[in-house]
């Protein structure tokens, strides 16, 4: 069936359905494994070594190498244990942004020929869809694209098995730049421009490739950590909050974040979860900034009173 010329037209057809980043590249990866019966495929961003979407088993053997030199336009061929893998650049702005990563048992002209199609319908409408759904500035995903990625987390809290020692969660971060309208009104947006690019750049270098980064709008930055244990959790935001205090600019002042996080599981809507986050954030905020708490550590030490918001109210 997958040699078909039906198959393979519906494929494409489904292909140019999608309007979003991430089920663009699910699409494809689907639509690769079924077509070519691969063992492995993966959408992978080369700018910050994130997979998008993959199928099938990961290789035990190191992939970063071949997608790292995938810089040209032909494609790469490595002989491997389980068949050929192949990695073919999809371009942006004529610099490689994405590689279409292939391990299959066997990969002929044929098959190459139909890769690299698939590659570039999938490179064509990845810019229709990238400049929808991406920050123009800093090129991480827009508050546009943040319910559907929220809703696959809300998903995946339902599948985590339940641990009363260590439990996993998914977790909602939100902050901004402190006193960052003060940095804009005395040296101006240019200035404040190039610290928002510094701080996505940060957030690119510190978060796992599974996490979800969002610019909302103006300083307001939003995560979505994959699961975690608390302890991971705060360890990173730790961690996150002094590699911000690390950068140093002699052209630019030294600047702090304020944070909010909320705990994701299957119960919460993501009006709520924004709206605890947030409430967290101002809590910070109104003590000192430069810090990070957890709403439900603050709910816990009767720091705040919780708000509940019905799903079907719109917060932005």
């Amino acid at each position: 069936m997958e040699g078909q010329p039906q198959f393979i037209l519906n494929s494409v057809i489904e292909l140019t359905q999608q309007r979003q980043i991430i089920p663009l590249a699910t699409s494809l990866v689907n639509t690769v494994a079924q077509t070519l019966n691969a063992e492995w495929a993966a959408i992978i961003d080369v700018r910050t070594d994130r997979i998008l979407a993959y199928k099938g088993e990961t290789p035990k053997w190191q992939w970063h190498a071949l997608v790292k030199s995938c810089q040209q336009e032909q494609q790469l061929l490595v002989d491997d244990a389980l068949g050929v893998a192949v990695a073919i650049p999809i371009f942006s702005n004529q610099n490689v942004s994405h590689v279409l990563y292939v391990v299959s048992s066997s990969l002929g002209l044929t098959q190459q020929y139909l890769l690299n199609g698939f590659a570039r319908i999938y490179e064509n409408f990845l810019g229709l869809v990238h400049e929808s759904e991406s920050d123009s500035l800093t090129s991480l995903l827009n508050k546009k694209a943040y319910i559907s990625n929220i809703e696959k987390m809300i998903e995946q809290a339902k599948t985590l098995e339940p641990c009363e020692l260590q439990p996993v969660f998914p977790w909602l971060a939100i902050f901004d730049i402190d006193h960052f309208k003060m940095i804009n009104d005395s040296l101006g947006h240019l200035y404040g421009d190039e610290i928002l690019l510094q701080l996505s750049n940060v957030m690119m270098t510190t978060f796992a490739g599974t996490d979800v980064l969002f610019r909302f709008g103006g300083d307001e930055f939003v995560v979505l950590l994959s699961p975690r244990t608390k302890q991971d959790a705060d360890a990173l935001f730790r961690r996150f909050k002094a590699n911000v205090h690390g950068l140093r600019n002699d052209k630019l002042p030294t600047f702090s974040i304020s944070i909010g996080i909320s705990q994701i599981t299957e119960a919460t809507n993501p009006n709520q979860l924004v709206a605890d986050a947030d409430k967290a954030l101002y809590y910070v905020k109104e003590y000192g900034r430069d810090n990070y708490c957890f709403f439900g550590d603050l709910i816990r030490d009767s720091k705040i009173v919780a708000t509940i918001y019905p799903d079907d109210i719109e917060l932005f």
